[in-house]
């Protein structure tokens, strides 16, 4: 089709499903430092073992905007 890249932003499950699957090459985990209030319910990343075991942790990047982290993984 000629498509070489595409960006996939998801949620918890979409991620999981594709990182499982490996149809992933590269991942860029944006992390930011600001707490959410704890009295809602959010639904927290749950594939860092994956990321761990089937990934390389290639490069972490320091953001200046806000003290975001980029770390990005390759297969």
């Amino acid at each position: 089709m000629g498509c070489r890249h595409l960006l996939v932003e998801g949620g918890d499950k979409i991620t999981k499903d594709f990182l499982k699957k490996r149809l992933i090459n590269k991942f860029f985990l944006f992390k930011s430092p600001k707490k959410l209030p704890k009295n809602n319910k959010y639904l927290n990343f749950s594939s860092f073992e994956t990321l761990k075991t089937k990934y390389h942790n290639k490069s972490c990047i320091s953001s200046k905007l806000a003290k975001d982290t980029i770390t990005i993984y390759k297969r």
